[in-house]
């Protein structure tokens, strides 16, 4: 056991050095040239003094910067990226690896380079995982990415760089930890869901779409109006109403029970939709106003016409004055 120290002792002090040496890597302006390098704890120049401008990013990365372009340099002083991208960014790199020591496990990080509107991504010692002619790439995670390319079709690709599937004619958005996403058709512009298997959930025939995963339904809209769906695809209520309630542009309401009752309304008359996606009232009245009563009434009710009368549901839609 004894003669096992010595190896393990030069072990630990190794990983200190080498610690201890990319972490010491600073900035450091030259005022006659009046340009940037690095120099290590001992003063000495490690990368010259060629860049306009220079940047530390987390774990010991550093960008440059010459003509308006941008490159990369990693914890050992070396550049691994000229100063020619418009511009680069860290990639997410992979989960657990932030702790390392400086300089050890360089090629488990990940940074996205972008010249003009392409992209591409290389790893901490400078190799090129994917060239510079992506119109998308994007982090899933940490473990996935999504790649879409010239030809508009759009790669879901594990941490091994195995394309688990692809889709032609379309770019989908990143899971982020859900079993499906919404994709979009590069023809028709419209909107569907897949999954993460690449099983088409629902065709891309929606003008909009928000996957509600508080309450596990797809809201969907199509021709204006708004439908759900489960996450398998199965119908739980067609686009046909129109909700009086307001939501941003591209967001659609992810009703549950406890949304209450709400107006809707099907290009012919108004009615009340609950929140488990009943209908309360049908829609036959002309006009419908939700308003709140004072001291002798419930805390809202609705004021409703029909043709040229008006009457009064409560808040369980019903009428209460015909």
């Amino acid at each position: 056991m004894k003669k096992q120290y010595p190896a393990l002792l030069f072990f630990f002090a190794s990983l200190f050095f080498v610690a201890d040496a990319c972490a010491q890597l600073r900035i450091v302006k030259d005022n006659i040239a009046c340009l940037y390098g690095l120099k290590n704890d001992k003063g000495e120049w490690v990368m010259p003094a060629k860049f306009q401008q220079m940047q530390q990013l987390p774990n010991h990365f550093f960008t440059t910067v010459v003509s308006n372009m941008t490159g990369l340099i990693n914890p050992e002083g070396r550049e691994i990226a000229s100063p020619q991208y418009d511009q680069v960014m860290v990639f997410e790199p992979q989960p657990g690896f932030a702790s390392m020591p400086p300089g050890k496990a360089n090629n488990l990080y990940r940074f996205q380079l972008r010249k003009e509107d392409r992209y591409g991504l290389i790893d901490g010692e400078g190799k090129i995982l994917y060239p510079v002619k992506y119109k998308i790439i994007a982090a899933d995670g940490g473990q996935c990415i999504v790649l879409q390319g010239e030809d508009n079709s759009c790669s879901y690709i594990n941490a091994s760089g195995e394309t688990l599937f692809m889709m032609k004619n379309a770019y989908f958005f990143p899971f982020l930890g859900k079993n499906i996403t919404r994709f979009t058709s590069t023809e028709n512009h419209f909107s569907g869901v897949i999954s993460q298997s690449g099983k088409i959930i629902l065709p891309a025939r929606f003008h909009a779409i928000t996957i509600c995963t508080g309450t596990n339904m797809i809201a969907v809209m199509e021709k204006g109006k708004t439908g759900y769906y489960d996450m398998e695809g199965k119908e739980l209520l067609a686009p046909r109403y129109r909700f009086n309630s307001g939501y941003s542009s591209g967001e659609l309401p992810c009703i549950h029970p406890g949304s209450g009752l709400l107006e809707v309304y099907n290009d012919t008359a108004w009615g009340i939709l609950g929140g488990d996606l009943r209908m309360i009232t049908p829609c036959r009245y002309d006009e419908i106003v939700r308003e709140y009563g004072d001291f002798q009434l419930p805390e809202f009710f609705w004021r409703v016409r029909y043709k040229k009368g008006w009457g009064t549901l409560n808040t369980e839609g019903r009428e209460v004055i015909a």
